[in-house]
């Protein structure tokens, strides 16, 4: 997974490490999407978006569906790490 610019903003991609298809976008939006990190079992990334100009840290499946929120802090939440046991 990494963030990289698309259409004026930075959003989250996934290529295969086979590489047999190209990189997949994951997320699509106005904001910006970085510092993509996996989960210990491989099925969600965290990563940091800034949909209302503030940083927050979100939680996606790589499997699609919509990304869920885990800060709502005033200031910039910017490096998502997950935890040996995902918490």
């Amino acid at each position: 997974a990494y963030s990289g610019m698309a259409g004026g903003q930075y959003d989250i991609f996934l290529i295969d490490m086979g590489g047999s298809r190209g990189a997949r976008r994951l997320t699509a939006t106005p904001a910006n999407e970085e510092r993509p990190t996996w989960s210990s079992d491989s099925r969600f990334l965290a990563y940091a978006s800034n949909p209302g100009g503030n940083y927050d840290i979100y939680i996606t499946s790589i499997y699609g569906g919509t990304p869920r929120r885990i800060t709502t802090s005033a200031a910039n939440d910017r490096m998502p790490a997950w935890s040996p046991k995902q918490k």
